[in-house]
């Protein structure tokens, strides 16, 4: 029995004031990083609204508010720690002032888009969230961002649990066997794009050379 199983198997045996309890509470773990799978949850959420244990009205915002916490705090640990964290002995050489340099430039460009996409991606979320908090990107400009993503993919999860609650198990099967896939397809995407960018300015100057 996996923990999806075990999660069920709670929701279904308890009351309906602790299985939202524990909704917010997976989730918000799940935000800190620990191995909660944030999206099976919603899926588990979903089902015992499906079969009658809870009210899907009622479920979709506290999964929301269950998500976003577990979000901000990551944010906060990296805007009150980040920096310490930078400066240790081992960690230094990863982020250079020139690379630092590089990533706050990125975040003023691209920020907004990258602290929303992160939340429909398994593995990237906590990592986006930290360097966000640890580049001081402005609190209010998070919350809104990171509210749109929730706003979006935490009923889109839900919703599946629920419509297709009959066949919850192959519905979770899914989901665990394609989430890693769409991450790697995005770290493939920023790997292609990167090199595109770094070479147009060699291909520019070889072409100027040679005029």
């Amino acid at each position: 029995m996996g923990f999806i199983d075990y999660t069920i198997n709670f929701f279904t045996t308890h009351s309906e004031v602790a299985i939202y309890v524990t909704i917010c509470l997976l989730l918000f773990l799940g935000g800190l990083g620990l191995p909660i799978p944030e999206d099976p949850v919603l899926v588990a959420a979903g089902y015992v609204a499906f079969d009658g244990y809870t009210n899907l009205y009622l479920t979709i915002p506290i999964a929301i508010f269950g998500a976003l916490i577990g979000d901000l705090t990551v944010y906060f640990i990296g805007r009150h720690f980040g920096e310490g964290f930078i400066k240790l002995k081992y960690i230094r050489p990863v982020f250079s002032k020139k690379r630092l340099v590089r990533i706050r430039d990125y975040f003023k460009k691209h920020g907004a888009k990258t602290i929303f996409f992160a939340r429909f991606i398994v593995g990237l979320r906590n990592p986006v969230y930290l360097v966000a908090g640890t580049l001081k990107i402005k609190l209010s400009r998070f919350i809104f961002v990171d509210s749109l993503g929730a706003l979006i993919s935490v009923p889109i999860f839900v919703c599946f649990g629920f419509i297709f609650g009959e066949h919850i198990r192959t519905l979770l099967m899914f989901i665990n066997r394609t989430k890693y896939s769409v991450l790697i397809l995005f770290i493939v995407f920023c790997v292609l794009y990167f090199a595109y960018k770094r070479m147009k300015p060699w291909k520019q100057n070889n072409t100027g050379s040679l005029s």
